[in-house]
C-alpha cells in the first residue's frame, strides 16, 4: 500500500489488507466474497453476481456492540432507520474480480482458474472478461470466442488460423483420414492427391508424369505425356 500516506490515500491492489466492512448482508465467514456496500468505504458479504474487491481471510460478526456474541475488531456502529449497523476490520486478501454465487468454482478473476481440485466442472454458461488459462486437457462441447484463440503456436483470429514460426499440420496423427472442403467438393486424400469437383485455374502446372484426360466420344482414358517435344497418347490412366 506504500509506507508514506501523509499527504495522500493508501490504496491496495493485492494482497493481504484490512478492509472496514459491516454486516449489511450478514455475518461474514472466511471465504465470503466482500464487495461495496451502501455506506461510502465500507465493504460488505457479496451475496449477488458483481464486482468484488477481494475473500475475507477470517471470521466476523458484525452485529449490535451491545451483544454479548460479539467477535471481530468492532470499530463503531452507526444508527440507520430500519436497523443498526456495526462497522468491522476484516482481513482481506484483495483481487478485484467479478463473482457469481450462482457459479462460486467460476468466480472469474484477472488471475487464471485453478481446475486441478476439481474432478468435474460443470457450468450452463461461462463468460471470460480476460484471460482463461487451462494447464491439462479440455474439453468443450459448444465454445465462443470472440478474438483470439491461443494453442501453443497455433492461434485462431477472426477467419485466420496462424502458427508462430512454424508449420500449420493437418491429419498428420496415424489413422486420420481425408481434408474434406465445402462439402466434399474438394477433398485432399491420406495418399496425397487432390480430389475437385470444379475447375482448377492456374498459371502453370508442372506435371512429371503425364495427364490423364478422357476422351468425349469413347469414355475411355487417356495418359497424355510428351516425348522428345511430342505429344503421346497412351491408353490407360497416368500412373
Amino acid at each position: 500500500m506504500g509506507a508514506d500516506v501523509e499527504n495522500g490515500v493508501a490504496v491496495a491492489l493485492i494482497g493481504r489488507v484490512p478492509v472496514k466492512v459491516n454486516d449489511q448482508n450478514g455475518e461474514i465467514k472466511k471465504g465470503d466474497y466482500i464487495t461495496s456496500s451502501s455506506i461510502i468505504g465500507q465493504g460488505m458479504k457479496a451475496t449477488v453476481a458483481g464486482m468484488v474487491v477481494g475473500r475475507a481471510l477470517e471470521d466476523v460478526r458484525c452485529v449490535n456492540r451491545n451483544s454479548e456474541s460479539v467477535t471481530g475488531n468492532s470499530d463503531s456502529k452507526i444508527q440507520n432507520p430500519e436497523s443498526i449497523i456495526t462497522t468491522c476490520s476484516v482481513t482481506v486478501f484483495t483481487n478485484l474480480s467479478w463473482y457469481d454465487p450462482n457459479h462460486e468454482v467460476l468466480a472469474l478473476s484477472t488471475t487464471p482458474i485453478d481446475t486441478a481440485k476439481y474432478k468435474d466442472l460443470t457450468t450452463d454458461t461461462m463468460t471470460v472478461n480476460q484471460t482463461l488459462s487451462v494447464l491439462g486437457a479440455s474439453t468443450f462441447t459448444d465454445a465462443t470466442v470472440t478474438k483470439t484463440f491461443n494453442v501453443g503456436l497455433l492461434s485462431i483470429e477472426d477467419s485466420s488460423i496462424n502458427v508462430a514460426g512454424g508449420v500449420l499440420n493437418l491429419q498428420n496423427a496415424y489413422g486420420s483420414g481425408n481434408i474434406e472442403a465445402f462439402g466434399g467438393k474438394i477433398v485432399m486424400t491420406t495418399d496425397g492427391s487432390i480430389q475437385v469437383l470444379g475447375s482448377i485455374d492456374a498459371q502453370s502446372i508442372k506435371v512429371d508424369q503425364g495427364v490423364t484426360v478422357k476422351d468425349k466420344v469413347t469414355g475411355d482414358y487417356y495418359c497424355m505425356t510428351v516425348e522428345n517435344g511430342l505429344v503421346v497418347s497412351i491408353p490407360g490412366e497416368c500412373q
